[in-house]
């Protein structure tokens, strides 16, 4: 497992953020994605790091002012791609079926 996720939005900048959340969270919009980033890390600047996964998943749904077409909660997508690219779950998942094609 990587690092924790508000360890790891302490040292982040909106790009990076942002490319994690369209890359790693299937989230289609990039401009939404980026105004998720600047937003989140606006807040973190203001008031100091997350203590609670629900203080960030507020403030993404203030961003999306509480929609989500998939009708899923609006910040899913979101920690969808922080999860996946702080523990590295594509190339944990990559890895695993290397391992298990090469057994056959």
């Amino acid at each position: 497992a990587g690092i924790p996720a508000w360890k790891w939005l302490q040292t982040t900048n909106s790009g990076e953020l942002a490319s994690v959340i369209y890359e790693n969270g299937e989230d289609d919009d990039p401009v939404m994605c980026h105004r998720i980033a600047e937003a989140a890390l606006e807040r973190q600047r203001r008031l100091g790091p997350y203590k609670s996964t629900l203080e960030l998943a507020s403030c993404i749904q203030e961003v999306k002012r509480g929609l989500d077409e998939r009708r899923q909660h609006p910040a899913k997508l979101a920690f969808q791609g922080i999860r996946n690219f702080i523990n590295q779950e594509m190339q944990q998942l990559s890895d695993a079926m290397a391992a298990q094609f090469q057994r056959l």
